[in-house]
């Protein structure tokens, strides 16, 4: 334990949680490629047929994000660090505690209640699956259904370390849910197919709620079975919950939409675009959720004692280096998506047809990065003023962009799977600009440097076609990306010093 606490404190929670995220997303595409070679995209059947475990992840997905995350990220971290700041240890435990119980009894009657009507709802969600298809998927549903509890459990231990800023227990969860699903599927996928795969992720979320259990009990935790709906600070945290809720629902809506359309397309569509999305969401993880998170405490203090102008300088800084890293991210994918997802895809039975298709759809995504990155940071901006009406508002705009153009591109234009991408990257693209201009509500102004992002799009385009020419110097795809990517890195550092667009010193500071 005493060399846990020398690194949390060697290590700034930004980068702990960015390395983190970089080594959990690293196993995520370790898992991916396991997946795509014991199962494939589009050559699937039966429990071998992984549209079935995607597919299946909806509903549980939809229980997690909506009422968890809802919770954490604007309700339960801003009461909680009231208590902390007055020194009111008895009452901030208390209202851990309470919120950990009700939490936890309200998601293990949803997950009930979900539990029993699975086969009506995946009906609804997947309407282009064969019945024995939707059998399957309602089978592995339900047995999913346990994660979302255990991920509650740990969201509230999570939320808790947050306000302490101790980041180590809370940035080594997801890679022990990674390494779970890894271990399950590369050993027993063979045999019982997508049933090995749900396994890993019930042990991975179980294991992610244990670990967090030493660390909060450590800043002082006790547990109390206190289950009082009533009490005011829970009051106030569901008051705040709500508009989450549904800015939440949106987003979970619009994942919905997305699988239930790719469900009516070719055998293996659902599949690809879990591939896909998985690949774009590397560097939004890596850099824009781990900025956010750390960012969240700091936005709330700033923003709780008014000092609008510091605020707004921090959120420019933040953003500025989110956006730093996410735009040659974009160039470098669009550039190397065929080389990149057969590196990490392309084993199996995971075919060439499987690769071209995954490939272009992350070409496309990746156009959104922009918006994907930044908008947790923005959001925060407002949960940090305690208004989670707004950005439940903005959200369910770009929802909506998405879900009209993703249907029309996709039937009445006949772009097939590629409309669901396409209708992905240009929501997210308005996203972040109605998110930018909603901040001038709270007098948080001028937070995008526009000069500083022309230097950063002008260099990345210069990077991409560098990269594009370099691509194919040698017949070893692994060294030969590998190195491209390293020349492109080095050139795109170089020049972002040379035109003052970013200094290294700056980003250190």
């Amino acid at each position: 334990m005493g060399k846990l606490n020398k690194i949390e404190k060697l290590i700034p929670g930004a980068v702990l949680l960015g390395i983190s995220s970089l080594l959990s997303r690293v196993l995520g595409l370790v898992r991916d490629r396991i997946l795509a070679g014991k199962f494939g995209a589009s050559e699937g059947t039966g429990i071998f047929d992984i549209d079935v475990y995607y597919a299946a992840f909806r509903i549980p997905d939809f229980l997690f994000a909506v009422l968890i995350i809802g919770a954490v990220s604007t309700a339960f971290i801003p009461i909680f660090s009231r208590y902390i700041d007055k020194k009111k240890m008895k009452e901030a435990w208390d209202f851990a505690s309470n919120s950990l119980n009700l939490i936890a009894v309200a998601l293990l009657v949803l997950a009930v209640i979900a539990f029993i009507l699975a086969p009506q709802i995946v009906k609804i969600l997947t309407p282009g699956f064969h019945p024995e298809k939707l059998e399957l998927t309602a089978k592995v549903t339900r047995i999913m259904l346990l994660s979302p509890i255990f991920f509650g459990l740990s969201s509230i231990a999570q939320s808790i370390q947050n306000t302490f800023k101790k980041f180590f227990y809370y940035a080594l969860a997801p890679i022990l849910y990674n390494l779970s699903i890894i271990v399950f599927a590369y050993f027993w996928s063979d045999q019982y197919g997508v049933y090995a795969a749900t396994a890993g992720v019930i042990t991975g979320a179980l294991l992610h709620f244990l670990i967090q259990v030493p660390a909060i009990v450590k800043l002082g935790f006790k547990y109390r079975p206190i289950f009082d709906r009533k009490r005011e600070d829970f009051r106030e945290m569901v008051r705040l919950l709500i508009p989450r809720v549904l800015s939440i629902s949106s987003l979970q809506i619009n994942l919905v939409i997305e699988t239930l359309i790719a469900s009516t397309l070719a055998t293996g569509s659902v599949a690809i675009l879990n591939y896909a999305y998985n690949l774009n969401s590397l560097p939004m993880g890596i850099i824009g959720i781990s900025i956010a998170i750390v960012s969240f405490a700091t936005f709330s203090t700033l923003a709780g004692q008014k000092k609008h102008s510091e605020l707004t300088r921090t959120v420019r800084k933040n953003l500025t280096n989110i956006l730093f890293f996410i735009i040659p991210s974009i160039a470098g994918l669009i550039v190397l998506r065929e080389e990149i997802v057969t590196l990490i895809l392309g084993i199996g039975k995971f075919s060439a047809s499987d690769i071209h298709i995954t490939a272009n759809m992350l070409g496309i995504m990746a156009c959104g990065l922009i918006g994907q990155a930044t908008i947790p940071l923005l959001a925060r901006v407002f949960y940090a003023y305690k208004d989670t009406r707004t950005p439940m508002k903005l959200t369910a705009a770009i929802v909506a962009i998405n879900i009209i153009l993703g249907v029309t591109l996709v039937f009445g234009l006949d772009l097939g799977i590629y409309g669901i991408a396409i209708a992905s990257a240009v929501a997210n693209l308005i996203g972040f600009a109605i998110f930018v201009t909603g901040l001038k509500s709270k007098d948080v102004r001028q937070v995008l440097d526009v000069k500083r992002l022309t230097k950063f799009i002008l260099i990345s385009i210069a990077m991409g076609i560098i990269t594009f020419f370099l691509k194919e110097i040698t017949e070893n795809l692994l060294l030969n990306t590998m190195a491209v990517i390293v020349i492109a890195a080095g050139f795109y550092f170089a020049a972002a010093e040379i035109t003052k667009a970013m200094s290294i010193r700056e980003l250190k500071s």
